[in-house]
């Protein structure tokens, strides 16, 4: 029987202008290739040495026994080490350990009604502290870029401490042998924050001046102050009031300090450059013989 010859069975066969087009969209480049990205910078690591050097002071709250004032700060010497995350240019997280002095000049009324005169009766406390703690900065840092090497930073954290020693006009004991570090709390908390700028001397190093502030949420005192004389003054009645070391006023620490400080840390690893090719062995020559 007759077939047509456009129905038989035959080889698939592409023209050359369809060849060509296919080969140009497809082919040029994978279907799965993915845009070229930058790599994401790695998280460097630092260390920040900082001094410290200001005016302290103590905030008091009077009560119904107490009644306090801060009479004027005191300026102390501190510094320490902290460890600095930085997970990209512009955020830092650090954890440190230093030795800070803090303290300032207060003056303190006990103040009471005696029963059967009913008369007022007081006496009055005045000190000027030192503390010693180790402070344990947990922080964030914030470095906006300024112009060329110079950054600001901003500064937010906290800071728990532990006391190391009280001293009292230069004493450790009041006179009648009563270690001042007995009437004050063990722990110590605060709020920290600051502000500043950083200077980059080179691509791992920056100098640090700035402004650091602690704002104490917790009362260091535990006891009364001692008393002055003895555990009471010459002439204190004492039959009918409240004893004074049942009564305490709540100190908070605060202090605005100068920080220097510097920022270092290993050298940026030098990316790996692209390997080169090989330029292609050329050909032997072909001998030809007739």
């Amino acid at each position: 029987s007759f077939r047509p010859s456009w129905t038989r069975r035959s080889p698939m066969r592409f023209p050359l202008p369809a060849l060509l087009l296919i080969l140009a969209v497809g082919g040029g480049r994978p279907a799965c290739a993915q845009t070229d990205k930058a790599p994401a910078p790695p998280v460097r690591f630092f260390a920040v040495p900082w001094l410290e050097y200001g005016p302290a002071w103590q905030a008091g709250r009077s009560n119904s026994f107490w009644t306090v004032r801060a009479d004027a700060a005191r300026r102390h010497l501190g510094g320490g080490l902290a460890v600095e995350v930085m997970p990209s240019p512009n955020v830092g997280i650090g954890l440190g350990a230093g030795v800070v002095g803090l303290g300032g000049e207060y003056t303190a009324t006990y103040r009471v009604n005696e029963f059967f005169s009913n008369q007022t009766v007081s006496y009055t406390v005045r000190r000027a502290l030192d503390f010693t703690y180790l402070r344990a900065p947990l922080y964030v840092r914030a470095t906006p870029h300024l112009f060329g090497p110079l950054r600001a930073y901003g500064l937010v954290g906290v800071e728990p401490a532990v006391l190391l020693g009280v001293r009292s006009d230069g004493s450790t004991v009041d006179d009648t042998d009563h270690a001042y570090s007995d009437d004050f709390s063990f722990i110590d908390g605060a709020l920290l924050g600051g502000a500043g700028a950083e200077w980059w001397v080179s691509e791992n190093t920056a100098l640090l001046l700035g402004l650091r502030y602690r704002h104490g949420v917790l009362g260091v005192q535990e006891d009364s102050p001692p008393y002055p004389g003895s555990n009471f003054p010459p002439g204190f009645p004492l039959r009918s009031y409240s004893a004074p070391f049942e009564a305490r006023y709540p100190l908070r620490h605060r202090s605005l300090t100068l920080e220097v400080a510097v920022k270092f840390g290993p050298r940026r690893p030098t990316p790996a450059a692209p390997p080169t090719q090989a330029p292609p062995t050329p050909k032997p020559p072909v001998l030809r013989s007739l």
